[in-house]
């Protein structure tokens, strides 16, 4: 944990080395998540395991939610990976150097999602790779990056998830959303229904 002050304000920097980091997501009736984001902490992968050097590419870290079920979830509370829930959270916290993996099946109406950024969180996510299950593996609907309120910047990602029936890269589930998107790769994945961008009536990307 390195602890740098930004502004009279104390931030914490979490270097994570190269490896798996995985668990059973769940919204109830404990939420569970493999990352739960708050204001000025910020997570960056790619580490050796001293932490003495950085390199995203041959030192991978990847966060893998491995629940097999999404019981009680809908589409404005998704079982997530990685949880941002407040509007504290603002683009001096960031996510950087990751690979995630949202979790697989679940019953029709239950949805997965990799990274939420809820009630107005707006960190900043850069380098990371949203990837998708295998056929056998793919939940019903799943959402790469779920925004609600959010006016995150997002830069540098790969997003690309899977589902058996609907498959959204970037959803925003209201138009009080103001992200900025770029220099990105976004690909709705594989699945009966795919879209890339969902953008609700009113949201303003940029």
């Amino acid at each position: 944990l390195y602890i740098t002050p930004v502004n009279g304000i104390d931030t914490a920097e979490v270097r994570v080395s190269g490896g798996t980091y995985s668990a059973a997501c769940a919204v109830s009736p404990t939420p569970i998540y493999i990352a739960d984001i708050k204001e000025g902490i910020s997570l960056y992968g790619g580490y050796n395991v001293d932490f003495t050097s950085r390199n995203t590419i041959t030192n991978t870290s990847t966060i893998i939610d491995s629940s097999t079920n999404a019981t009680n979830s809908n589409a404005s509370n998704p079982v997530r990976a990685v949880n941002c829930d407040s509007s504290a959270i603002t683009a001096m916290t960031r996510i950087d150097g990751f690979t995630i993996t949202p979790g697989e099946q679940g019953a029709d109406g239950n949805i997965h999602c990799s990274i939420a950024l809820i009630n107005g969180a707006s960190p900043t996510i850069y380098d990371v790779s949203i990837t998708g299950r295998g056929i056998t593996e793919r939940s019903n609907t799943t959402y790469g990056m779920f925004l609600s309120s959010s006016s995150a910047i997002i830069q540098n990602c790969s997003i690309q998830p899977t589902a058996t029936d609907y498959s959204y890269a970037v959803y925003t589930i209201n138009g009080a959303s103001t992200p900025t998107i770029k220099e990105c790769t976004i690909n709705g994945g594989e699945a009966k229904y795919t879209v890339g961008l969902r953008l609700m009536t009113g949201v303003d990307a940029t």
